[in-house]
């Protein structure tokens, strides 16, 4: 169980941690785009956790759509082995 599992974590965490590190440099210029009060910590607390989420999402869908039309491009999500349950078995 834990090799299966493993790939998957990886390729998950991967595009949070691209979208956690992205949303850093991100929120006072949201911030500031939205009109919204720089000096909040709750406000940039809240910014941040949803840009990480919204980011991390868009960017793990990005990378497996190109992935499909272009193996190599799983090198964006930390991991060249495919969880199990993605990979496709041939039926016989």
């Amino acid at each position: 169980m834990p090799g299966t599992i493993a790939p998957s974590i990886i390729r998950t965490l991967a595009g949070y941690l691209v979208a956690w590190l992205l949303s850093i440099g991100l929120a006072n210029p949201i911030l500031d785009l939205l009109g919204l009060d720089r000096a909040s910590e709750t406000t940039q607390q809240r910014l941040v956790g949803t840009a990480v989420f919204v980011i991390g999402t868009v960017y793990y869908l990005v990378v497996r759509l190109l992935e499909k039309r272009w193996p190599k491009m799983t090198v964006l999500l930390g991991s060249h082995k495919q969880p199990v349950s993605y990979a496709v078995s041939p039926r016989g």
